[in-house]
């Protein structure tokens, strides 16, 4: 799979430990921020084209302080954020494994201002 698409977030998910612990309606509030970052950048990279599938990604996170961190506690929303973007803008039909898989999610090692990048691959 080739690389094909790389956006840069100026924001980091929240864990899902933060997430859960609040009203869902504050949870759907911050994936749907989320989502809305992943289309416009999309939409400035690449346009409305269609994705060839199945589309992966992976994800690189950054925080301005080091200490331990559990990727699947961000992966989870990042992974629902970036497939509901992808079928809302119409890039792949549905975020299912045929389509779309979320494949990895790993830390920076330096620190800074939080970003996540997100890597789209396409076959």
């Amino acid at each position: 799979m080739a690389k094909t698409t790389e956006i840069w977030l100026p924001t980091t998910p929240p864990t899902m430990n933060y997430a859960v612990k609040r009203h869902w309606a504050i949870f759907n509030k911050m994936k749907q921020e989320i989502q809305r970052q992943v289309e416009v950048y999309l939409i400035e990279r690449r346009g409305r084209a269609p994705m060839a599938t199945p589309v992966s990604v992976d994800a690189l996170l950054r925080f301005p302080t080091r200490r331990g961190r559990d990727a699947e506690n961000y992966s989870a929303m990042l992974s629902k954020s970036v497939g509901d973007a992808l079928v809302n803008g119409r890039w792949i039909p549905n975020d299912t494994p045929p389509y779309y898989k979320f494949r990895d999610l790993v830390f920076e090692h330096e620190m800074g201002p939080h970003r996540t990048i997100l890597f789209f691959y396409e076959p």
